[in-house]
C-alpha cells in the first residue's frame, strides 16, 4: 500500500499539470499561417496575456509592444509588424491584435523587424537561434 501512494501523487500530479496546460492553451488565440511561418497574435485581457506569457517559452520569437507611462506600461496592439530575413525577404506582415506577437516555425538566422504605432516606427535587428527564444519589446511613449 505504501508503494502506491508516491505512484497515485506522481499520477495526480501529471493530471493536474496537463489541465493546468490545457487551461492555458484553450486561452490562446487562434494559430495563423503565412508562407511556412505559424504565428499567434493577442494578450487582451488577463487570461490570455497570461496564456500568452505562459506560451512564449515554446515559440523561437516572441514580441511585446507597450506605450512607456508614468504609473506603469499599458500594453498596446493594432501593430503593424513585418519581419524581413538577410536577404530583405518578407517573412512575416501582419497586424497584431494584441501585445503580443509570438512566431515559430522561423529559420534561425538574423532578422530586421519593424513595428509601427501611432505613425512612429520601431525597427529592432535579432538573430533567431536554433535552440532557445528571442524576446523583444518594442516601446513608445504613452500619448
Amino acid at each position: 500500500m505504501k508503494a502506491l501512494k508516491p505512484a497515485v501523487f506522481a499520477i495526480s500530479t501529471a493530471i493536474a499539470c496537463t489541465a493546468a496546460l490545457a487551461d492555458q492553451s484553450a486561452n490562446l488565440p487562434a494559430e495563423h499561417v503565412q508562407g511556412s511561418v505559424h504565428y499567434i497574435s493577442g494578450g487582451v485581457g488577463k487570461d490570455e496575456s497570461d496564456a500568452m506569457q505562459q506560451a512564449m517559452r515554446h515559440y523561437p520569437l516572441a514580441l511585446e509592444f507597450v506605450a512607456k507611462a508614468r504609473a506603469r506600461n499599458e500594453f498596446l496592439a493594432s501593430i503593424p509588424v513585418t519581419i524581413r530575413d538577410a536577404r530583405g525577404q518578407v517573412v512575416l506582415k501582419t497586424v497584431s491584435t494584441g501585445p503580443f506577437l509570438l512566431v515559430k516555425d522561423i529559420r534561425p538566422g538574423k532578422y530586421e523587424i519593424t513595428a509601427e504605432q501611432g505613425g512612429k516606427i520601431e525597427k529592432r535587428n535579432t538573430e533567431v537561434e536554433a535552440k532557445g527564444g528571442t524576446r523583444l519589446v518594442f516601446e513608445w511613449n504613452a500619448a
